[in-house]
């Protein structure tokens, strides 16, 4: 009777070991996920602010263009300078173009902290693994 009562015991504490470990794992996973799901929407933002800005330049160049086709179109000796401005305003385009193809910031400011919460996700499944 002793041994099934000691037994019995045993078997409760593993049982509340494997609920706190199960518990943990729960938590991490949660928090995993937030933390992607932060990053989903900080990198999500970013691609909306360069779409914009990038439709906002396509069309300034387009009003541009069409300004400078209806000037060429009345007077051609400033022809010479309305290239120079088409030029420098492709270059502007260009460069605008090239700063928004940067990495987005948010992502690179989460990404230890979702290196952290895989960390101790895995840690946690050796635990519950070493406990079987």
């Amino acid at each position: 009777y002793a041994s099934q009562v000691k037994s019995d015991i045993d078997r409760e504490v593993q049982m509340d070991e494997l609920r706190k470990l199960q518990q943990q794992a729960q938590e991490a996973a949660r928090s995993f996920e937030t933390a992607v799901n932060d990053v989903g929407k900080n990198v999500e933002q970013e691609a909306s602010a360069a779409q914009s800005a990038f439709n906002q330049i396509n069309s300034d160049y387009e009003s541009k263009q069409a300004s400078d086709a209806s000037a060429n179109a009345s007077s051609s000796p400033g022809s010479a300078a309305v290239a120079d401005e088409i030029a420098a305003l492709e270059s502007s385009i260009a460069e605008q173009a090239q700063s928004q193809n940067k990495s987005p910031e948010p992502f690179a400011q989460h990404s230890p902290a979702i290196a952290d919460a895989e960390s101790a996700a895995e840690a946690k499944r050796n635990a519950a693994n070493d406990v079987r």
